[in-house]
């Protein structure tokens, strides 16, 4: 992660340094947790990370089929797979408020699958949520405010990072990139009332029926590790690592 990820992608940034000292921290007390830290503080990485993210789309092999990026795959490896964070997963409804253009906006359609392509911040919280929907900063006549209500099924897909936040009263929720989910509903406010968003926009974790069933079954097994250690073959697979 170092070496092919901060030490060229930050190179250049005013927060190297400090961006660099939660991944030393990380191997010195071998803790992943500093690698959320990293991505929590008031830095450019989580903004270059989500833009490079959203710009390779899920593709980590170049055009001649080899791996590369290989630091930031290890990076989405080890929150997606590692087990200290087992406890910050995340199952439920998760809230995100946010401002949109008519042409993304037009992109939500009720049966319609989407998938983002970079971190999510949502929060647990309904109310902290709104607050952040109401935010219509210049008025702009040609953009809306929506509150998204996510419902997340599977287990690792979002973690409650609250205890690691800088700003605990939000109840931040990071739902993983590459996440798939499909429009429910889309409601446009009638009244046209200051304290309401223009539109309300819901959501739920594309997954089957009989993948919730494995995933109790397996959750609820005395060998935990069987849930995890399909997913990781699944995940090594989706990075270009079929080995």
């Amino acid at each position: 992660i170092q070496i092919d990820f901060i030490d060229i992608d930050f190179k250049e940034s005013q927060d190297f340094e400090r961006i660099k000292q939660f991944f030393d921290q990380a191997m010195k007390e071998m803790d992943p947790i500093y690698l959320i830290k990293a991505y929590t503080a008031e830095t450019d990485f989580y903004k270059h990370l989500n833009k490079q993210l959203a710009i390779i789309g899920g593709n980590f092999k170049s055009a001649n089929g080899n791996v590369n990026r290989c630091g930031m795959k290890c990076y989405l490896q080890i929150l997606f797979t590692h087990r200290d964070f087992d406890r910050m997963a995340y199952i439920g409804e998760c809230y995100r408020g946010m401002t949109v253009v008519k042409y993304d906006l037009d992109q939500y359609e009720v049966g319609s699958q989407i998938m983002n392509k970079s971190f999510l911040s949502t929060s647990s919280d309904y109310s902290v949520a709104m607050k952040f929907a109401l935010k219509r900063g210049d008025h702009n006549q040609q953009k809306y405010t929506a509150l998204c209500t996510y419902k997340i099924h599977t287990i690792r897909t979002a973690l409650s990072i609250m205890e690691v936040s800088k700003y605990p009263n939000e109840k931040e929720v990071l739902v993983m990139p590459y996440t798939a989910f499909r429009v429910t509903s889309i409601r446009k406010q009638a009244t046209n009332q200051n304290d309401q968003p223009d539109f309300f926009i819901g959501l739920e974790e594309s997954i089957s029926t009989s993948q919730q069933i494995d995933q109790h079954r397996n959750v609820n097994t005395v060998k935990p590790c069987t849930f995890r250690k399909k997913f990781m073959l699944k995940f090594n697979k989706w990075l270009g690592n079929e080995s």
